[in-house]
């Protein structure tokens, strides 16, 4: 991914965010996906982890992420500490970072396990680039421009 679109323009949506975390995380950053209801996009995939993101388990993971956010409710009202911003699981090799946004609307990034120290600022960078979370109020996937 370039650092403009064509006709010389920023870039704007997933892409803009893809250069956010690149810019936070170097090349640590592995992959970015976003989705809203039913459509999700990989915005961005480290050439060694594309053999690895193939569309089933693209599908898949899209699948657990919707599934999971359902229940944000319930654990927002279970450990009584404000809304939801994001979720987190650490492995041997990588972290991977679920942050929703409002109507099943969200993001997803997979990190390097170097760059766990970092996920509080790529959780922020992806709420402002979600409809409520800043930015310029956009759905993620519904139009860069």
């Amino acid at each position: 991914m370039g650092s403009r679109q064509s006709g010389g323009e920023m870039p704007s949506g997933p892409e803009a965010l893809a250069e956010t975390l690149r810019e936070l995380v170097g090349g640590r950053l592995r992959a970015l996906g976003t989705y809203a209801g039913e459509e999700h996009s990989v915005a961005f995939v480290r050439e060694d982890v594309e053999p690895k993101a193939d569309a089933e388990r693209i599908e898949r993971i899209h699948e657990e992420l919707v599934l999971g956010s359902i229940g944000g409710g319930y654990q927002e009202r279970l450990f009584e500490l404000g809304g939801l911003r994001a979720t987190a699981r650490h492995f041997e090799q990588g972290v991977v970072l679920h942050v929703p946004g409002p109507d099943y609307e969200g993001v997803f990034v997979s990190l390097d396990a170097a760059a766990a120290d970092r996920a509080g600022d790529v959780i922020e960078a992806c709420r402002a680039h979600l409809p409520e979370g800043g930015a310029d109020g956009r759905p993620l996937l519904r139009g860069a421009g």
